[in-house]
């Protein structure tokens, strides 16, 4: 017999369920009224935050960041896993190794005001998106101007659990095409 079993993604509550149980098994920064803090980033990783920003991952792309997360820290001989490692371990599951290429100077500007772009009109599109639309809108997770295999730099968006579920609104979907101008528009003025 031939049988397909769709299994469906986890929704936020699945994966953190799931983050959570994959790193029982590791040494992860908790937090204390010592934590380190370095201005607005802590070194404490926030299991709830993650579990939001990883929509659309399956249990095993959730169990391979751990991994990879564990992996980063034990190259760094880290007393722990920290919010950096689980970064780095994101970033390498969406976007791939950093090629190694080392960009000039006035490419590393146009890649940052590129990435700015996109990030600047999606602040300006939440604020006028999100404030009419109950759902929310997409806030930028990460900016990153380190090449990797095929890409200068990169702007990643957290969705709103809900947006998946939703049909987008033709606001919102032009919402998004602004965006996407946002990064060359950057340029331009730059």
């Amino acid at each position: 017999f031939d049988r397909k079993v769709t299994v469906p993604l986890p929704d936020v509550r699945g994966r953190l369920h799931i983050l959570k149980s994959h790193a029982k098994r590791l040494r992860i920064d908790a937090p204390t009224p010592l934590t380190e803090v370095s201005g607005a980033f802590s070194s404490v990783v926030n299991f709830a935050e993650w579990a939001k920003r990883t929509a659309g991952f399956s249990g095993a792309d959730l169990a391979g960041m751990v991994n990879e997360a564990a992996m980063t820290a034990t190259r760094e001989a880290a007393r722990g896993v920290f919010e950096r490692h689980m970064q780095a371990a994101y970033s390498k599951s969406l976007l791939g190794v950093p090629s190694g290429r080392r960009p000039s100077e006035e490419e590393l500007a146009l890649t940052a005001a590129h990435e700015a772009g996109h990030a600047i009109v999606n602040e300006a599109m939440r604020r006028s998106v999100g404030s009419g639309n109950s759902t929310g809108y997409r806030t930028v997770a990460h900016i990153s101007i380190v090449p990797t295999e095929g890409v200068g730099g990169v702007t990643q968006f957290a969705e709103p659990e809900e947006s998946k579920r939703l049909p987008q609104s033709k606001r919102v979907l032009l919402a998004h095409l602004a965006v996407a101008m946002g990064g060359r528009a950057a340029e331009e003025v730059t």
